[in-house]
Protein backbone atom coordinates (compact mmCIF):
# COMPACT_ATOMS: atom_id res chain seq x y z
CA UNK A 1 0.00 0.00 0.00
CA UNK A 2 1.38 3.38 -0.93
CA UNK A 3 2.32 5.59 2.02
CA UNK A 4 0.01 8.56 2.40
CA UNK A 5 1.85 11.80 2.05
CA UNK A 6 1.41 14.42 4.74
CA UNK A 7 0.25 17.83 3.65
CA UNK A 8 3.03 20.38 3.92
CA UNK A 9 2.86 22.71 6.97
CA UNK A 10 1.44 26.06 5.94
CA UNK A 11 3.03 29.22 7.08
CA UNK A 12 0.97 31.79 8.96
CA UNK A 13 -0.82 34.14 6.62
CA UNK A 14 -0.42 37.87 7.16
CA UNK A 15 -3.23 40.37 6.57
CA UNK A 16 -1.47 41.75 3.48
CA UNK A 17 -1.31 38.33 1.86
CA UNK A 18 2.34 37.68 2.71
CA UNK A 19 3.68 34.80 4.78
CA UNK A 20 5.59 34.60 8.07
CA UNK A 21 7.44 31.66 9.60
CA UNK A 22 5.29 29.45 11.86
CA UNK A 23 8.00 29.69 14.58
CA UNK A 24 10.54 32.32 15.50
CA UNK A 25 13.79 30.66 16.53
CA UNK A 26 14.97 33.58 18.67
CA UNK A 27 11.82 33.74 20.82
CA UNK A 28 11.74 29.96 21.07
CA UNK A 29 15.18 29.99 22.70
CA UNK A 30 14.19 32.85 25.04
CA UNK A 31 11.01 31.07 26.20
CA UNK A 32 13.03 27.91 26.82
CA UNK A 33 15.45 29.77 29.06
CA UNK A 34 12.59 31.33 31.08
CA UNK A 35 11.00 27.92 31.48
CA UNK A 36 14.25 26.51 32.90
CA UNK A 37 14.70 29.43 35.30
CA UNK A 38 11.09 29.07 36.47
CA UNK A 39 11.69 25.50 37.58
CA UNK A 40 15.05 26.41 39.14
CA UNK A 41 13.40 29.19 41.13
CA UNK A 42 10.58 26.93 42.35
CA UNK A 43 13.12 24.30 43.40
CA UNK A 44 15.17 26.87 45.33
CA UNK A 45 11.98 28.19 47.00
CA UNK A 46 11.01 24.70 48.17
CA UNK A 47 14.53 24.09 49.52
CA UNK A 48 14.46 27.46 51.32
CA UNK A 49 11.06 26.76 52.93
CA UNK A 50 12.16 23.30 54.07
CA UNK A 51 15.36 24.69 55.62
CA UNK A 52 13.48 27.51 57.38
CA UNK A 53 10.83 25.15 58.77
CA UNK A 54 13.46 22.74 60.06
CA UNK A 55 15.57 25.53 61.57
CA UNK A 56 12.91 27.84 63.00
CA UNK A 57 9.81 25.65 63.26
CA UNK A 58 9.59 26.12 67.03
CA UNK A 59 9.35 29.91 66.60
CA UNK A 60 6.43 29.82 64.15
CA UNK A 61 3.34 30.07 66.33
CA UNK A 62 -0.33 30.77 65.84
CA UNK A 63 0.13 34.15 67.53
CA UNK A 64 2.83 35.06 64.97
CA UNK A 65 0.52 34.23 62.09
CA UNK A 66 -2.29 36.30 63.61
CA UNK A 67 0.07 39.26 63.92
CA UNK A 68 0.95 38.97 60.22
CA UNK A 69 -2.76 39.20 59.42
CA UNK A 70 -3.33 42.37 61.44
CA UNK A 71 -2.99 44.72 58.43
CA UNK A 72 -4.96 42.59 55.97
CA UNK A 73 -8.17 44.35 54.97
CA UNK A 74 -7.23 47.52 56.88
CA UNK A 75 -6.79 49.73 53.81
CA UNK A 76 -9.87 48.91 51.74
CA UNK A 77 -12.29 51.79 51.36
CA UNK A 78 -15.77 51.87 52.80
CA UNK A 79 -18.60 51.68 50.30
CA UNK A 80 -22.40 51.62 50.56
CA UNK A 81 -23.51 47.99 50.73
CA UNK A 82 -26.56 45.85 50.22
CA UNK A 83 -27.19 43.73 53.32
CA UNK A 84 -30.73 42.70 52.38
CA UNK A 85 -29.64 39.05 52.10
CA UNK A 86 -28.13 39.00 55.61
CA UNK A 87 -30.02 37.04 58.26
CA UNK A 88 -28.81 35.86 61.65
CA UNK A 89 -29.98 34.25 64.85
CA UNK A 90 -31.26 36.41 67.67
CA UNK A 91 -28.85 36.84 70.60
CA UNK A 92 -28.86 38.53 73.97
CA UNK A 93 -27.37 42.05 74.21
CA UNK A 94 -27.06 42.55 70.45
CA UNK A 95 -24.75 45.22 69.02
CA UNK A 96 -24.55 46.49 65.45
CA UNK A 97 -21.82 48.55 63.80
CA UNK A 98 -20.65 49.54 60.32
CA UNK A 99 -17.04 48.51 59.87
CA UNK A 100 -15.44 49.98 56.74
CA UNK A 101 -18.15 48.85 54.36
CA UNK A 102 -18.99 45.68 56.29
CA UNK A 103 -21.62 45.04 58.95
CA UNK A 104 -20.59 43.73 62.36
CA UNK A 105 -23.25 41.98 64.45
CA UNK A 106 -22.45 40.77 67.95
CA UNK A 107 -24.18 39.33 70.97
CA UNK A 108 -23.46 37.14 73.93
CA UNK A 109 -22.44 34.07 71.87
CA UNK A 110 -20.88 35.25 68.61
CA UNK A 111 -19.47 38.12 66.56
CA UNK A 112 -20.07 38.01 62.80
CA UNK A 113 -18.76 40.36 60.09
CA UNK A 114 -20.85 40.46 56.89
CA UNK A 115 -19.67 41.89 53.57
CA UNK A 116 -22.15 43.61 51.20
CA UNK A 117 -24.12 41.29 48.95
CA UNK A 118 -23.11 38.13 50.81
CA UNK A 119 -25.56 36.20 53.02
CA UNK A 120 -22.75 34.60 55.04
CA UNK A 121 -20.05 36.20 57.13
CA UNK A 122 -16.92 35.48 59.12
CA UNK A 123 -17.99 34.25 62.56
CA UNK A 124 -16.14 34.32 65.88
CA UNK A 125 -17.52 32.51 68.91
CA UNK A 126 -17.87 34.49 72.12
CA UNK A 127 -18.92 33.86 75.67
CA UNK A 128 -19.88 37.33 76.83
CA UNK A 129 -22.40 38.64 79.34
CA UNK A 130 -22.29 42.34 78.33
CA UNK A 131 -20.58 42.60 74.92
CA UNK A 132 -19.48 45.97 73.52
CA UNK A 133 -18.22 46.59 69.96
CA UNK A 134 -16.37 49.71 68.77
CA UNK A 135 -15.24 50.25 65.17
CA UNK A 136 -12.72 52.48 63.41
CA UNK A 137 -11.13 52.85 59.98
CA UNK A 138 -8.67 50.09 60.90
CA UNK A 139 -9.88 47.72 63.61
CA UNK A 140 -12.94 46.45 65.43
CA UNK A 141 -12.57 46.33 69.22
CA UNK A 142 -14.64 43.90 71.28
CA UNK A 143 -14.73 43.72 75.07
CA UNK A 144 -17.04 42.23 77.67
CA UNK A 145 -18.12 44.62 80.43
CA UNK A 146 -17.51 43.21 83.88
CA UNK A 147 -15.13 40.51 82.67
CA UNK A 148 -11.49 40.56 81.53
CA UNK A 149 -11.72 39.39 77.91
CA UNK A 150 -11.22 41.59 74.85
CA UNK A 151 -10.18 41.20 71.22
CA UNK A 152 -9.13 43.16 68.16
CA UNK A 153 -10.39 42.23 64.67
CA UNK A 154 -10.15 43.15 61.01
CA UNK A 155 -12.92 42.09 58.63
CA UNK A 156 -10.97 38.91 57.94
CA UNK A 157 -9.26 37.85 61.16
CA UNK A 158 -9.08 38.06 64.92
CA UNK A 159 -5.63 39.65 65.12
CA UNK A 160 -5.34 39.91 68.90
CA UNK A 161 -7.10 38.45 71.92
CA UNK A 162 -6.20 39.38 75.45
CA UNK A 163 -7.12 39.13 79.08
CA UNK A 164 -7.01 42.30 81.17
CA UNK A 165 -5.50 42.29 84.64
CA UNK A 166 -8.75 43.57 86.15
CA UNK A 167 -12.44 43.76 85.22
CA UNK A 168 -13.18 45.92 82.17
CA UNK A 169 -15.58 48.82 82.68
CA UNK A 170 -15.13 50.72 79.40
CA UNK A 171 -13.01 51.29 76.34
CA UNK A 172 -12.06 53.64 73.52
CA UNK A 173 -10.87 53.23 69.93
CA UNK A 174 -9.28 55.88 67.71
CA UNK A 175 -9.95 56.23 64.02
CA UNK A 176 -6.40 55.04 63.26
CA UNK A 177 -6.59 51.91 65.41
CA UNK A 178 -5.11 52.89 68.80
CA UNK A 179 -7.28 51.56 71.62
CA UNK A 180 -7.70 51.81 75.38
CA UNK A 181 -9.39 49.82 78.12
CA UNK A 182 -10.79 51.20 81.36
CA UNK A 183 -10.48 48.67 84.16
CA UNK A 184 -10.48 48.35 87.92
CA UNK A 185 -7.08 48.93 89.48
CA UNK A 186 -4.95 47.86 92.41
CA UNK A 187 -3.32 51.35 92.61
CA UNK A 188 -6.54 53.39 92.37
CA UNK A 189 -10.23 52.70 91.91
CA UNK A 190 -9.81 52.69 88.13
CA UNK A 191 -7.10 52.89 85.49
CA UNK A 192 -6.86 53.28 81.73
CA UNK A 193 -4.34 51.38 79.61
CA UNK A 194 -3.49 52.66 76.11
CA UNK A 195 -2.14 50.67 73.13
CA UNK A 196 -1.08 52.04 69.74
CA UNK A 197 -2.26 50.66 66.37
CA UNK A 198 0.70 48.23 66.31
CA UNK A 199 -0.57 46.63 69.55
CA UNK A 200 2.25 48.10 71.66
CA UNK A 201 1.36 49.31 75.15
CA UNK A 202 1.84 53.09 75.35
CA UNK A 203 1.07 53.72 79.01
CA UNK A 204 -1.30 53.49 81.95
CA UNK A 205 -3.27 56.47 83.27
CA UNK A 206 -4.96 57.02 86.63
CA UNK A 207 -7.46 59.65 87.85
CA UNK A 208 -5.88 62.78 89.32
CA UNK A 209 -7.59 61.74 92.57
CA UNK A 210 -7.19 58.00 93.07
CA UNK A 211 -10.66 57.79 94.66
CA UNK A 212 -12.36 59.12 91.48
CA UNK A 213 -14.20 56.96 88.97
CA UNK A 214 -13.28 56.89 85.26
CA UNK A 215 -16.59 57.25 83.43
CA UNK A 216 -15.34 57.43 79.85
CA UNK A 217 -12.34 58.19 77.64
CA UNK A 218 -11.57 59.12 74.03
CA UNK A 219 -8.49 59.00 71.78
CA UNK A 220 -7.69 61.53 69.04
CA UNK A 221 -7.66 60.30 65.44
CA UNK A 222 -3.86 60.41 65.25
CA UNK A 223 -3.56 58.81 68.72
CA UNK A 224 -1.39 61.68 69.96
CA UNK A 225 -3.76 62.68 72.77
CA UNK A 226 -6.17 60.99 75.14
CA UNK A 227 -8.88 62.49 77.34
CA UNK A 228 -10.19 60.88 80.52
CA UNK A 229 -13.48 61.88 82.14
CA UNK A 230 -13.44 61.19 85.87
CA UNK A 231 -15.85 62.05 88.65
CA UNK A 232 -16.15 62.04 92.40
CA UNK A 233 -19.36 61.54 94.34
CA UNK A 234 -19.94 63.42 97.60
CA UNK A 235 -23.36 63.07 99.25
CA UNK A 236 -24.95 62.20 95.86
CA UNK A 237 -23.40 65.29 94.25
CA UNK A 238 -21.13 64.74 91.26
CA UNK A 239 -18.03 66.72 90.35
CA UNK A 240 -16.46 65.97 86.96
CA UNK A 241 -12.84 66.38 85.92
CA UNK A 242 -11.58 66.45 82.34
CA UNK A 243 -7.99 65.22 82.02
CA UNK A 244 -6.15 65.71 78.71
CA UNK A 245 -2.77 64.02 78.21
CA UNK A 246 -0.25 63.45 75.44
CA UNK A 247 0.08 59.78 74.55
CA UNK A 248 2.89 58.32 76.65
CA UNK A 249 3.19 61.38 78.92
CA UNK A 250 3.45 60.93 82.68
CA UNK A 251 1.39 64.03 83.58
CA UNK A 252 -1.81 65.66 82.38
CA UNK A 253 -1.64 68.63 80.05
CA UNK A 254 -5.08 69.95 81.06
CA UNK A 255 -7.13 69.39 84.22
CA UNK A 256 -10.58 71.03 84.12
CA UNK A 257 -13.18 70.69 86.89
CA UNK A 258 -16.92 70.81 86.08
CA UNK A 259 -18.74 71.13 89.44
CA UNK A 260 -22.21 69.63 89.78
CA UNK A 261 -21.98 67.70 86.50
CA UNK A 262 -22.39 63.95 86.03
CA UNK A 263 -20.38 62.78 82.99
CA UNK A 264 -22.05 60.68 80.31
CA UNK A 265 -19.64 60.34 77.39
CA UNK A 266 -16.53 61.72 75.67
CA UNK A 267 -15.54 61.93 72.00
CA UNK A 268 -12.89 63.43 69.71
CA UNK A 269 -13.69 65.04 66.36
CA UNK A 270 -11.57 64.80 63.22
CA UNK A 271 -10.18 68.34 63.64
CA UNK A 272 -8.76 67.54 67.10
CA UNK A 273 -11.53 69.22 69.12
CA UNK A 274 -13.32 67.10 71.71
CA UNK A 275 -16.60 67.11 73.59
CA UNK A 276 -17.66 65.97 77.06
CA UNK A 277 -21.39 65.33 77.42
CA UNK A 278 -22.78 65.68 80.95
CA UNK A 279 -26.26 65.57 82.40
CA UNK A 280 -26.67 69.37 82.41
CA UNK A 281 -24.36 70.61 79.64
CA UNK A 282 -22.13 69.44 76.81
CA UNK A 283 -18.68 71.04 76.92
CA UNK A 284 -16.62 71.60 73.78
CA UNK A 285 -12.83 72.01 73.90
CA UNK A 286 -10.14 72.75 71.31
CA UNK A 287 -7.11 70.54 70.72
CA UNK A 288 -5.23 72.25 73.61
CA UNK A 289 -8.00 71.69 76.14
CA UNK A 290 -9.33 75.25 76.07
CA UNK A 291 -13.09 75.42 76.56
CA UNK A 292 -14.95 76.69 73.49
CA UNK A 293 -18.63 76.36 74.44
CA UNK A 294 -21.15 74.88 76.86
CA UNK A 295 -24.48 73.71 75.40
CA UNK A 296 -27.40 72.77 77.70
CA UNK A 297 -28.42 69.09 77.60
CA UNK A 298 -31.41 69.16 79.94
CA UNK A 299 -34.07 66.85 78.52
CA UNK A 300 -31.54 65.10 76.26
CA UNK A 301 -33.17 61.97 74.86
CA UNK A 302 -30.91 60.76 72.05
CA UNK A 303 -27.50 61.65 70.62
CA UNK A 304 -25.17 60.54 67.84
CA UNK A 305 -21.64 61.48 66.80
CA UNK A 306 -19.95 61.92 63.42
CA UNK A 307 -16.31 62.86 62.67
CA UNK A 308 -17.26 66.53 62.34
CA UNK A 309 -20.10 67.09 64.80
CA UNK A 310 -22.73 65.80 67.17
CA UNK A 311 -26.51 65.38 67.12
CA UNK A 312 -28.74 66.11 70.12
CA UNK A 313 -32.44 65.17 70.30
CA UNK A 314 -34.13 66.87 73.24
CA UNK A 315 -37.65 66.07 74.43
CA UNK A 316 -39.96 69.04 74.86
CA UNK A 317 -42.73 67.32 76.82
CA UNK A 318 -43.13 64.54 79.36
CA UNK A 319 -44.35 61.89 76.91
CA UNK A 320 -41.46 62.68 74.51
CA UNK A 321 -43.80 63.20 71.54
CA UNK A 322 -42.31 66.60 70.68
CA UNK A 323 -38.57 66.71 70.02
CA UNK A 324 -36.06 69.42 69.18
CA UNK A 325 -33.26 68.26 66.86
CA UNK A 326 -29.92 70.08 66.93
CA UNK A 327 -26.75 69.42 64.93
CA UNK A 328 -23.62 71.07 66.35
CA UNK A 329 -20.15 71.33 64.87
CA UNK A 330 -16.93 70.44 66.71
CA UNK A 331 -16.83 73.88 68.34
CA UNK A 332 -20.37 73.64 69.75
CA UNK A 333 -21.91 75.99 67.18
CA UNK A 334 -25.37 75.17 65.87
CA UNK A 335 -25.36 73.96 62.28
CA UNK A 336 -29.00 72.97 61.89
CA UNK A 337 -32.19 72.99 63.96
CA UNK A 338 -35.39 71.04 63.35
CA UNK A 339 -38.53 69.86 65.12
CA UNK A 340 -40.12 66.41 64.92
CA UNK A 341 -43.58 65.57 66.29
CA UNK A 342 -43.18 61.86 67.03
CA UNK A 343 -41.88 59.57 69.72
CA UNK A 344 -38.32 58.67 68.77
CA UNK A 345 -36.40 55.52 69.68
CA UNK A 346 -33.01 56.04 68.03
CA UNK A 347 -30.98 58.60 66.10
CA UNK A 348 -27.98 58.50 63.75
CA UNK A 349 -25.83 61.28 62.29
CA UNK A 350 -24.10 60.51 58.98
CA UNK A 351 -20.72 61.88 57.97
CA UNK A 352 -22.29 64.32 55.49
CA UNK A 353 -24.52 65.78 58.21
CA UNK A 354 -27.71 63.89 57.31
CA UNK A 355 -29.86 63.06 60.35
CA UNK A 356 -31.85 59.84 60.64
CA UNK A 357 -34.50 59.36 63.35
CA UNK A 358 -36.37 56.18 64.23
CA UNK A 359 -40.03 56.63 65.14
CA UNK A 360 -42.65 54.09 66.10
CA UNK A 361 -43.48 53.01 62.55
CA UNK A 362 -41.30 55.16 60.31
CA UNK A 363 -37.83 56.58 59.75
CA UNK A 364 -37.26 60.30 59.33
CA UNK A 365 -34.44 61.87 57.33
CA UNK A 366 -33.34 65.48 57.75
CA UNK A 367 -30.96 66.38 54.93
CA UNK A 368 -28.13 68.96 55.19
CA UNK A 369 -30.39 71.43 53.33
CA UNK A 370 -32.99 70.95 56.14
CA UNK A 371 -35.51 69.11 53.94
CA UNK A 372 -37.43 66.40 55.81
CA UNK A 373 -38.61 63.08 54.37
CA UNK A 374 -39.82 59.82 55.85
CA UNK A 375 -40.26 56.12 55.04
CA UNK A 376 -42.51 53.58 56.70
CA UNK A 377 -40.84 50.68 58.48
CA UNK A 378 -42.15 47.55 60.16
CA UNK A 379 -40.84 45.01 62.61
CA UNK A 380 -38.85 45.43 65.77
CA UNK A 381 -36.03 47.80 64.79
CA UNK A 382 -33.33 47.93 67.46
CA UNK A 383 -30.81 50.33 65.96
CA UNK A 384 -30.11 52.77 63.12
CA UNK A 385 -26.73 52.76 61.37
CA UNK A 386 -26.02 55.72 59.09
CA UNK A 387 -24.05 54.96 55.93
CA UNK A 388 -23.08 57.01 52.89
CA UNK A 389 -26.45 58.03 51.47
CA UNK A 390 -28.49 55.35 53.24
CA UNK A 391 -29.40 54.07 56.70
CA UNK A 392 -29.58 50.48 57.94
CA UNK A 393 -32.50 49.34 60.08
CA UNK A 394 -31.11 46.65 62.38
CA UNK A 395 -33.50 44.01 63.68
CA UNK A 396 -32.94 40.96 65.92
CA UNK A 397 -32.65 38.61 62.91
CA UNK A 398 -31.69 40.81 59.95
CA UNK A 399 -31.29 44.28 58.46
CA UNK A 400 -32.99 46.37 55.80
CA UNK A 401 -32.08 49.62 54.06
CA UNK A 402 -34.01 52.89 54.05
CA UNK A 403 -33.42 55.88 51.76
CA UNK A 404 -31.16 53.74 49.57
CA UNK A 405 -31.68 56.12 46.63
CA UNK A 406 -29.58 58.73 48.43
CA UNK A 407 -31.92 61.50 47.23
CA UNK A 408 -32.77 64.37 49.52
Amino acid sequence: MAKKEEAPRRAAELPDGGEAPAENEYYRRISGRYRVWKYVFLLLLVVYLVVMLLSYGDSITYANLKFLLKDINTSSESAPGDFSSVYFDKQQDMNFALFRGSLAVSGDSRLTVYTPGSPGGIEYLLNASSPVVLTSDRYLLFYDLGSKQYGLYTALANVYSGTAEHEITGGALSRGGAFALITRSSKAKYQLTLWDASLRRVGTYYPADTDDYIFDAAISDDASRIVLVTASVDMSAFSTRVLLAEAGATSYRTDVTLPGEMPLSAMFFSDGHFCIVCDKNAYFFDENGERLAAVPTTGLNLSSVSPSGILFVTSENVVESENAVSVLDSSGKSVREAHVSARLRDAALAGDGTVYLLGTDRVFRIAPNASVSEELCSGSVLRLLAGDGYVLLCRPTGVSTAFADGKE
